[in-house]
């Protein structure tokens, strides 16, 4: 885990990303557990950084448009291949 210099710093963004993107948080919590509350707490702090590091890596390839250029890309594949078959169906 990548050492986090200021927790907080953007929590209002991340807060504000997250609700124009529809996430509920409620559903991401665990479940009640039996641990102790030093472990719960420290296994909780542990995935809520982890969430938060993964949640800011997808909003930003979102903002990039990197999921619409992968597209592009599948796109042409997909259209370079359809010819290829029909110039090998029109053989046949």
């Amino acid at each position: 885990m990548a050492p986090i210099t200021h927790p907080l710093a953007n929590a209002r963004a991340d807060l504000s990303s997250l609700h124009s993107h529809s996430i509920d948080l409620s559903s991401l919590l665990p479940s009640p557990s039996t641990q102790s509350d030093s472990d719960l707490h420290n296994d909780t702090l542990v995935a809520s950084y982890d969430f938060v590091l993964s949640a800011r890596q997808a909003l930003q390839i979102a903002s990039e448009g990197e999921v619409e250029k992968q597209g592009e890309k599948v796109d042409s594949v997909r259209d370079t291949l359809e010819s290829i078959v029909r110039a090998l169906e029109a053989r046949k």
